[in-house]
């Protein structure tokens, strides 16, 4: 009876796998989502701000932020959506909220909302990296960056449609 007791006990200490505490670690960064400057391969047409939108933004605070928020994605980083909830809800609170006269228009304010969608998007992909394809999280950043241009080019339009003198016949 003690030998198979014996035997039970060496049984078990024999299948117990030894592992280092760093080896679970390492494996967990490796799971981690890491993106690079290729990675971000994105074609589309970026459009730049006309002069006279840049002296409208130019004080636009939240504005601003969303630039250097849109420049970092393009450098493949995305740190600003990770585990950082209330930032981008401040952000977002503060860009649509703060529309300068001159450049609100629904055209303008459907593009804002078309951009928060596309930032709520990419924050939940980012945030469930470990489950989802770096090809979603790509396909997400082109969607922000494509939607910030979209709204690049509609406030370029409305500025450029407000300086039109048209004269209507009477």
């Amino acid at each position: 009876m003690k030998k198979i007791i014996l035997v039970g006990l060496l049984l078990m200490l024999v299948s117990c796998k030894d592992q280092a505490p760093g080896a679970a670690e390492h494996t967990t960064e490796e799971s981690a989502l890491q993106l690079t400057n290729a990675d971000i391969k994105i074609s589309f047409v970026e459009f730049e701000l006309d002069g006279q939108v840049k002296s409208i933004t130019q004080n636009w605070k939240a504005y601003n932020q969303l630039e250097e928020t849109t420049s970092n994605l393009k450098r493949a980083d995305v740190s600003f959506f990770k585990e950082n909830h209330d930032m981008l809800e401040t952000l977002i609170a503060d860009f649509s909220t703060t529309v300068p006269e001159r450049l609100s228009s629904p055209a303008v304010l459907a593009r804002i909302v078309a951009l928060e969608n596309a930032m709520y998007k990419l924050e939940n992909v980012v945030n469930i990296s470990s489950h989802s394809q770096q090809k979603e999280v790509v396909a997400s950043i082109e969607d922000v960056l494509k939607a910030h241009t979209n709204l690049k080019f509609q406030m370029n339009k409305k500025v450029e449609r407000d300086a039109q003198k048209i004269q209507r016949p009477n």
